[in-house]
């Protein structure tokens, strides 16, 4: 009795799987291929779709242009070439406290962040506005090496870019009062737990471009 139960079982199933029901009416299918309604579109709006890809791109491109560091003041240039540390102790402010109120750190904690952390790169400071910051630093191997890290004060993103073959990255105010940056080019490397900072003269004040 088992296997006569069983072999009905798969005699129904068979059936079953090559029977089609129908609930309520049915309707053909009309709907296009959603490729080909793409395809016929761009072949009747080529010519409005290819002005409208040229606007975008040339947006882009103005608005890429623009894009430039926002210091509050520009930073001078090199007068000589020297070296100096910077200041990185950091003074808390005011109290730290975890989760339940209890003050970890007190106001007026003071401490060196480079006694904990390691810069894994040396960062360039350049100002992407003077023709011989750029020119020097292109005769440098600074350039596309993981070992350093190019930041601009000034100038477009997108002709510094251009300039130097290699993405650059902007400076902000707080990196440079936090490093002691004073004026373009500067160095920045670490030795032990202290970051010393060095200024290249590349041209005279008076001959910037």
């Amino acid at each position: 009795m088992f296997k006569i139960g069983i072999a009905s079982f798969i005699t129904s199933a068979v059936l079953l799987a090559n029977t089609t029901f129908y609930v309520g009416k049915t309707y053909d299918f009309a709907e296009r291929d959603i490729i080909d309604a793409i395809q016929t579109h761009i072949q009747n709006n080529g010519p409005s779709i290819e002005k409208k890809y040229e606007e975008l791109k040339q947006h882009a491109m103005d608005k890429m242009t623009t894009i430039a560091p926002k210091l509050k003041s520009e930073l001078p240039f090199a007068t000589e070439d020297k070296e100096y540390f910077a200041k990185t102790h950091y003074t808390n402010p005011k109290d730290i406290k975890d989760a339940n109120g209890k003050i970890l750190y007190k106001a007026g904690y003071t401490f060196d962040p480079m006694d904990y952390i390691s810069l894994p790169y040396a960062i360039v400071f350049i100002n992407a506005t003077r023709t011989a910051e750029i020119a020097w630093l292109k005769r440098s191997e600074m350039l596309n090496s993981a070992h350093y890290r190019i930041l601009i004060t000034q100038g477009s993103y997108l002709e510094a870019t251009k300039a130097l073959g290699q993405h650059v990255f902007f400076a902000n105010d707080a990196i440079i009062h936090r490093m002691g940056i004073k004026a373009t080019p500067s160095v920045v490397t670490q030795e032990k737990n202290r970051l010393k900072i060095r200024e290249v003269r590349v041209n005279e004040p008076s001959q910037r471009d």
